[in-house]
């Protein structure tokens, strides 16, 4: 659950080399699949390696298991049952460049959208992304309980916190969906508002690479699987890069069951190798939050975000 290259260090190449070797005990090592480990972990291990906040370069890691409802069993021949994790855990803790501690805590799962490929597909029915937790969920989780002050070094919330909320925290235990490192929540930032379980306004699908030109033939598709009236107006999507792009240019309003579909993209850009695409009110409220990776991705196809089940064909 090391990176190698990152503990790869000392005071001589002896003591570098010992402590890259280190990392391949197998009485420290976890069932992980290929597709997590050389995807969402990779992605989470990079942030690590470049991670700029601390002091010194010098960055403690606790890394393991979450075992749980998707444990899966392997037992190649010969040999005796082994049990594959649900998930993992990883806990970063340094020194900021203000000489005070700081933690971050992340959780990833080892579901089967985790599991389809190499390039971080979502699904609104899978939570398989890179999320940044409490280290109380962490310590829920695993049963591992850690040192007193690291909780109070981390800035999301378990449980609501007893005064004002300057962050902007509205539900607990916080999950913050990472798909940048720029994501990560630092001490003091202010979360944005998230409303997707209460407006039922989804992103339905997407023209990602057109046949031809896609500067001007992209489009992004909204529905309304409520049971009200939802008036759009002022809502804009969004991508990866925070590029907005409005809705309309007037009043719009969808009915239950009506969609309305976005054409001749002029801000955003929808990469073909992968994106995330998100929707907000007026009133900058997060109504949706979608990712799509590059398999996804097929000339003149359009890619779905909703299930049949959802009541989209």
């Amino acid at each position: 659950m090391a990176r190698r290259s990152t503990a790869a260090w000392g005071q001589t190449q002896a003591d570098a080399q010992r402590a890259s070797n280190e990392t391949f005990y197998y009485t420290n090592a976890a069932l992980q699949y290929d597709t997590l480990n050389q995807d969402e972990w990779l992605s989470l291990e990079n942030w690590v390696q470049s991670l700029e906040l601390d002091k010194d370069g010098k960055i403690t890691s606790f890394s393991g298991c979450i075992y749980g409802r998707m444990d899966r069993t392997v037992q190649p021949s010969g040999r005796k049952l082994a049990l594959v994790p649900a998930g993992f855990f990883k806990v970063v803790c340094f020194i900021n460049k203000a000489d005070k501690l700081e933690v971050r805590a992340f959780i990833q799962y080892q579901d089967e959208a985790a599991l389809a490929d190499k390039t971080s597909s979502r699904r609104p029915d899978y939570n398989n992304e890179i999320y940044q937790v409490s280290l109380t969920e962490v310590e829920l989780r695993t049963g591992l309980v850690f040192a007193r002050h690291l909780y109070e070094a981390n800035p999301l919330f378990f449980s609501e916190p007893a005064t004002d909320n300057p962050e902007n925290i509205e539900t607990t235990p916080e999950h913050i969906e990472v798909s940048k490192p720029e994501d990560i929540i630092n001490e003091g930032d202010r979360r944005e508002t998230v409303r997707d379980q209460d407006i039922d306004i989804h992103i339905a699908a997407a023209m990602v690479n057109p046949k031809g030109q896609d500067a001007g033939n992209e489009w992004v598709s909204i529905v309304n699987l409520g049971a009200k009236e939802v008036d759009v107006s002022g809502w804009y999507l969004c991508d990866n890069s925070d590029r907005k792009e409005p809705l309309s240019a007037g009043p719009l309003s969808l009915l239950p069951g009506e969609s309305f579909v976005k054409r001749n993209l002029a801000v955003m850009k929808l990469g073909n190798k992968g994106d995330v695409i998100k929707l907000y009110t007026v009133n900058d409220e997060r109504v949706d939050w979608v990712q799509y990776s590059k398999l996804r991705v097929k000339s003149g196809q359009t890619v779905k975000f909703l299930r049949s089940e959802d009541g989209i064909q």
